[in-house]
């Protein structure tokens, strides 16, 4: 350890010297995604499968739709242990679904990590730019030794992983799309936004998936709903639902959440449609009483603009945050793994019954190891009920 700590202190000795980060050449970033003809919204409409396919990754035909990535998981020398979220929870969880049988070990559908150009549909490139910076990203990230390490130490640890998961979630979209749901065992950085970071989050996963799916099938995807159940507010997707000017007829926005905590973004709750405020004194049964209802209410409120008879939206994104989990030591509820398996279940339940591709993203979940564990319960619980299972692909394009 002091070993390491001398190196770090080398590393910040360093960058104070030359007055600056240590950086490898900076990468080029487009002024807008139309900068090319390849991310035209023509070429888009005419070969937006095989693009996703180039660009994020493909599912074979026997594949469950469980995305997954050893770069999901993030290492810094054993000092990720100091941080309260698990960052190798991603493994632990595919290694749990492999065990259960679910999945097999190489199994699972690899996604390719966002390119620059890809979150630029979202992020500006001054935000972009200054992930560049070893203090910046330790602000995002909430890990101070970050800033003691050289940008490109810290892009190799840090940005990468959060690059693969990213592609994550944008496959995962295409694949709820095509197969009915789809589950990228990590994503949901909820409070990322096209021009900021923060809370571990340092990009619009959530929103990148949605607008790439209205990019490339404009009429496959119109209203998309966001279920967004981590104890702490998605001030991330709101602030981008206001910035884009999407109104709850477009981007329908349910968000359960405990007010007192982080972020505590009173701009960004304009955003939401349908908003469960929890004081984490709720019981299993009084918990998942709110939450139905507050489905229920959500997939009664997507109807403006849809065709009689459609389902309610085009697809949903959940944010399954495992941090409600008593103990938890940044949520400060009391539900039980049982209660989160059951919240997780009616999720997917009212996604199924109103007709609703649905993706599964993990979020956040801070009780080493129950919150991997809870997450494991939940998937076995969703393959016994018949709700994780192949099914009949959609036909393309309908």
């Amino acid at each position: 350890m002091a070993s390491w700590l001398l190196l770090c202190l080398l590393a910040l000795c360093a960058q104070l010297a030359k007055g600056m980060s240590i950086a490898s050449p900076p990468r080029t970033l487009p002024t807008t995604i139309a900068s090319s003809p390849r991310w035209s919204t023509k070429y888009w409409s005419e070969h937006g499968d095989k693009f996703y396919q180039e660009q994020f990754g493909e599912a074979k035909e026997d594949q469950l739709p469980v995305v997954y990535h050893d770069c999901y998981n993030i290492g810094f020398f054993g000092l990720e242990r100091l941080h309260p979220f698990d960052s190798f929870k991603f493994r632990r969880i595919r290694d749990g679904l492999v065990a259960a049988g679910i999945v097999k070990k190489d199994a699972t559908v690899t996604p390719k990590p966002a390119t620059r150009r890809a979150l630029s549909l979202i992020h500006t490139p001054e935000y972009l730019g200054s992930l560049d910076s070893p203090a910046n990203m330790a602000r995002i990230a909430e890990f101070p030794p970050l800033a003691f390490m050289p940008a490109w130490m810290v892009r190799s640890k840090f940005t990468e992983p959060n690059l693969h998961h990213v592609g994550g979630t944008i496959l995962a979209g295409k694949l709820a799309l095509d197969r009915g749901w789809a589950v990228s065992l990590g994503g949901g950085m909820h409070h990322a936004h096209a021009s900021g970071g923060g809370g571990w989050c340092v990009f619009a996963d959530v929103v990148l998936s949605y607008q790439h799916l209205r990019l490339a099938f404009p009429e496959r995807v119109a209203r998309v709903l966001i279920v967004d159940l981590d104890v702490h507010q998605g001030n991330g997707h709101e602030r981008d639902k206001l910035t884009m000017g999407d109104t709850g007829a477009t981007v329908f926005t349910l968000d359960a959440f405990r007010p007192v905590l982080f972020p505590q973004d009173t701009y960004a709750t304009s955003a939401i449609d349908v908003r469960v405020n929890l004081t984490g004194c709720e019981t299993d049964s009084e918990y998942l009483k709110r939450i139905e209802a507050a489905l229920a209410e959500a997939l009664g409120g997507g109807q403006p603009g849809g065709k009689e008879g459609a389902p309610p939206f085009d697809i949903c994104y959940y944010i399954a945050g495992t941090d409600i989990l008593v103990g938890d030591p940044l949520g400060g509820m009391n539900i039980s793994p049982e209660g989160v398996a059951k919240r997780d279940e009616a999720v997917w339940r009212a996604c199924a019954n109103a007709g609703v591709p649905l993706v599964h993203l993990l979020a956040g979940g801070y009780t080493k190891p129950l919150s991997a564990n809870t997450c494991v319960s939940s998937f076995v619980n969703l393959h016994k009920k018949g709700l994780m299972t192949v099914k009949e692909t959609a036909e393309k394009g309908a």
